[in-house]
């Protein structure tokens, strides 16, 4: 019995873990795309500036 609750506590900590680590995964990529949006892009018929 105290067997078959470790198990199932375990298997429910990797379920929590392996989707928070899913959601961390697609809010960085998101804020990642956001950020990449806010800055300013050269057209394609621009050409970038001299460093």
């Amino acid at each position: 019995m105290e067997v078959r609750l470790l198990v199932r506590g375990a298997v429910v900590v990797v379920l929590v873990v392996s989707i928070a680590r899913q959601g961390l995964r697609r809010l960085r990529s998101a804020d990642f795309k956001a950020d990449s949006d806010a800055e300013p892009r050269h057209l394609p018929d621009e050409a970038p500036e001299p460093q």
